[in-house]
């Protein structure tokens, strides 16, 4: 198990390139990679952070084929999607909907959805391998899977999912 250690970030800038670097702060050495700190921008995204029932405290709430009315504005939230590439799709330091057909792409990186809109599980889950992954990451756990998920989110017609070990990629169905 990692254990704690005193370090400083330390930001280095010039000629239009950025970088993020910890040192340990007895040794000098350096802890982990480089952040490229230009490459990467944030975005914006509406997203459920717990399912519609438990944030509307309504249990009547149906389905509704994905209808947007069936779920009120109060079951969403807007979160922040973190470490998008800036090549207006929801590609990232942790997430990539590539495997998606028909991706959604916004030039503000505002992927702000309800749940009848394609995009909306393509935001979901961007969201949520990225929260997961950061969190393990802050636990110090930097070697466990530290790496781009690639994800599809519309391969199935079904209400599944799968994860193919070979190819390391998350599919999810839209049934």
């Amino acid at each position: 198990q990692p254990s704690a250690r005193l370090a400083w970030v330390v930001y280095a800038t010039g000629s239009g390139a950025g970088w993020q670097v910890t040192v340990d702060a007895h040794s000098g050495e350096i802890a982990g990679a480089p952040i490229d700190i230009n490459r990467y921008v944030n975005g914006t995204g509406r997203v459920f952070t717990v399912n519609a029932v438990v944030a509307t405290q309504n249990n009547t709430l149906e389905d509704m084929n994905d209808s947007a009315s069936a779920v009120p504005a109060s079951a969403y939230a807007t979160v922040t999607l973190q470490g998008l590439t800036g090549n207006t799709y929801l590609d990232g330091s942790y997430a990539s909907s590539r495997k998606t057909s028909r991706r959604v792409s916004s030039a503000t990186h505002n992927f702000s959805y309800t749940r009848e809109a394609v995009g909306f599980s393509e935001v979901m889950v961007y969201h949520w391998l990225d929260v997961s992954q950061r969190y393990i990451q802050s636990l110090g756990f930097t070697n466990v899977n530290n790496r781009q998920t690639v994800y599809s989110v519309n391969k199935l017609k079904q209400d599944n999912a799968y994860y193919t070990p070979r190819s390391g990629e998350l599919s999810f169905g839209t049934g």
